[in-house]
């Protein structure tokens, strides 16, 4: 009786811790419920993806001609701003090229001078050849007009004084004097008529000459278009020099350096990126069942990985009209008409609002996106 009365008292203390337990556990299935159906209302009324991501629209710098890098004046995540150097290329064939440019350049506009020069002496020569066969034609014509005269006076002077001498009014000798001034006036008639062609012949090869003015001016002018090209190629050759310092197009941060100094640089491949901090956005890739929950405008919440415990704030910008998978460089095939049917994504351009822009976010880190159904913008 004693042993049996000394165990019973233990018996509350076992009831009580019971009590205790059920409670605890009741308080820790209201919180689960509690928590629970908060976050599956919260569920239900929105629509999330994991598939986010910050972007920035990047700038690729190439460069425009082939050379050996030799140096790089930038390094990733540093600031530049648009002009500032970014790679430094070898110059030293390109400068070469520019020297021959020079000499050529040189060569060709001493050959257009002397050219310009046979121009200006034929502009001169010509005309002043030309007048002075013109003035001699003149003369030529002027003296055999005279000759002629002289010539034809001489000649009645002859007959009359052939007359004369029959009648013996005048003796012989007058008369061959007379007839021998009458001889040399033709012969001065002659040879007035014969200086009258040779002035004819000066004057023709005078005016034939002019030609010389046309053929020095085409002379001159295929020098200045070769001067011209030649001054072109000079620009070019000064243009593709000054190319090798590859400059930043744009103010921005440097966001990956491709290659290292020695490497050859080649034209249209990239060897810097570039991006604006102010181009920053999200792309988030819903699932296309979820597309009608969606609107231009609409605001979203953002949670980066980045930035745990912070939740930002964005606007939805553009809804794509093309699903990611149109653009996967592995597009799916059908056509033997093996498929499974697969929820597509769609990609969703979200702006950045002023509490997320003032922020150094990172593009390519990730971000769960959340927005409300039925277009309602959050709160």
């Amino acid at each position: 009786m004693n042993d049996a009365a000394k165990k019973t008292p233990p018996a509350a203390p076992r009831r009580s811790r019971r009590w205790w337990r059920r409670l605890l556990i009741l308080v820790a299935v209201i919180a689960v419920v509690v928590v629970g159906g908060r976050w599956l209302a919260w569920r239900l009324a929105h629509v999330v993806t994991n598939a986010g991501f910050v972007k920035a629209e990047m700038t690729l710098v190439a460069p425009e001609v082939p050379a050996r890098i030799e140096e790089i004046r930038v390094r990733e995540g540093q600031w530049v701003h648009q002009g500032d150097v970014l790679l430094i290329l070898d110059a030293s064939s390109l400068d070469d090229r520019a020297k021959m440019a020079e000499a050529e350049v040189a060569h060709l506009s001493g050959k257009a001078a002397r050219y310009r020069a046979k121009l200006d002496l034929a502009r001169k020569e010509v005309p002043a050849r030309i007048k002075a066969a013109e003035q001699a034609l003149a003369a030529s014509r002027e003296a055999e007009t005279r000759a002629r005269a002289r010539e034809r006076f001489l000649g009645r002077q002859k007959e009359r004084f052939a007359g004369l001498l029959a009648d013996q009014a005048i003796g012989r000798a007058r008369y061959e004097e007379v007839e021998a001034q009458w001889i040399a006036a033709q012969a001065d008639a002659r040879a007035a008529a014969a200086g009258v062609r040779a002035a004819e012949a000066q004057l023709e090869s005078a005016r034939a000459s002019a030609a010389r003015i046309d053929e020095a001016r085409a002379a001159w002018e295929e020098a200045l278009g070769g001067l011209e090209a030649a001054r072109q190629g000079l620009s070019l050759a000064r243009l593709t020099r000054s190319k090798t310092e590859i400059r930043a197009p744009i103010d921005g941060i440097v966001a990956r350096v491709f290659p290292e100094p020695g490497d050859l640089a080649t034209p249209g491949r990239s060897v810097v990126a570039l991006f604006d901090p102010n181009t920053i956005y999200v792309e988030a890739r819903f699932e296309e069942t979820k597309l009608h929950h969606l609107r231009p405008g609409q605001r979203v919440s953002l949670e980066l990985d980045a930035l745990p415990g912070h939740t930002l704030h964005g606007r939805v910008r553009v809804i794509h009209r093309a699903a990611a998978g149109e653009f996967a460089l592995i597009p799916r095939d059908v056509t033997a008409g093996e498929f499974t049917k697969l929820t597509q994504r769609v990609p969703v351009e979200i702006d950045l609002e002023a509490d997320a822009r003032e922020l150094e976010l990172i593009p390519g880190t990730s971000v769960r996106v959340a927005a409300r159904k039925g277009g309602k913008d959050e709160q």
